[in-house]
């Protein structure tokens, strides 16, 4: 019996039905990576995951990569992620929001961002947790002729440093110089072609993306501005309330997330696996 779906709001992605991890015929994994291409972002409810089949899951959709930025990882399982709020600035106040964190595509500052996500929530907070997504390709397909045309052949340059200083750390410059050696400055095409499906789609990771290559760093400014705010109209942003033992799969080539916080003093206890890039999608800005 093939598997059921049904549109999650704002035309992001669709929530599937029927899904059981423990019995997946080689048609429900045929039509389960079928709709990893064709859409944003996957939601199935209610999927309790093992460890062991949280990786053999993700392994349907790809190969499983390290995270090379991971802030947690589970015991025995390098290739999950147990993510802990950003900031360095936490206090003891339990009213403390946590865990927020801006628009972005996933390591966008590295040559080979990952082609996906898969991330489970194992404790959701009382209050707040929500998770943020934009389909990219549907606000790229909306976007004006003209404004399309002008962006078609422009490259950005995406900086981990850019990111942390967006995130509140204070980074001085030998701090900057080795986090810029581990992570050199990478360039990525405003226009992005899924070379898995072909999707096109709008290539913005506001969090990492600084600038525009060979603009005037106020035209870029204001180009950057203006289709930030066009893809993060309420028409495109779908907020995710967590539940228990949701899995929320999503295509990091076509898609933007956020992370909204939430108090401290409520626990969020969330399990991540990230699918390994099969080609390079950018470049090394010195190359």
């Amino acid at each position: 019996m093939a598997l059921q779906v049904s549109q999650l709001p704002k035309n992001v992605g669709v929530q599937v039905y029927g899904f059981d991890p423990m019995n997946l015929s080689a048609a429900d994994i045929s039509q389960f990576q079928t709709l990893f291409n064709d859409n944003s972002v996957i939601l199935i409810r209610n999927i309790s995951l093992s460890p062991e089949k949280h990786l053999e899951l993700t392994k349907a959709l790809g190969e499983p990569g390290i995270h090379p930025v991971a802030t947690g990882r589970l015991e025995g399982y390098p290739e999950i992620l147990v993510p802990k709020p950003y900031g360095l600035a936490i206090s003891e106040d339990p009213e403390e929001i946590v865990g927020r964190i801006p628009w972005h595509a996933d390591l966008t500052f590295t040559t080979s961002p990952p082609r996906g996500a898969l991330l489970r929530a194992v404790e959701i907070p009382a209050e707040g947790g929500q998770t943020g997504f934009i389909d990219t390709a549907r606000v790229y397909s909306e976007l004006d002729a003209s404004l399309k045309q002008r962006i078609q052949s422009l490259q950005a340059v995406h900086r981990m440093v850019y990111g942390q200083r967006q995130l509140g750390f204070d980074v001085d410059k030998q701090q900057a110089a080795e986090v810029s050696k581990r992570f050199p400055d990478v360039t990525q095409p405003l226009v992005q072609t899924d070379p898995e499906s072909g999707v096109v789609s709008l290539n913005i990771s506001p969090l990492f993306l600084e600038y525009i290559v060979d603009m005037e760093s106020g035209e870029s400014r204001a180009l950057l501005k203006e289709l930030q705010t066009i893809a993060t109209q309420e028409q495109y942003v779908y907020w995710h309330e967590w539940q228990q033992d949701d899995l929320v799969i999503w295509n990091n080539y076509r898609t933007l997330h956020c992370a909204a916080g939430h108090p401290q003093k409520f626990p969020r206890t969330m399990h991540r696996t990230t699918l390994e890039s099969r080609e390079p999608m950018g470049k090394l800005l010195a190359a």
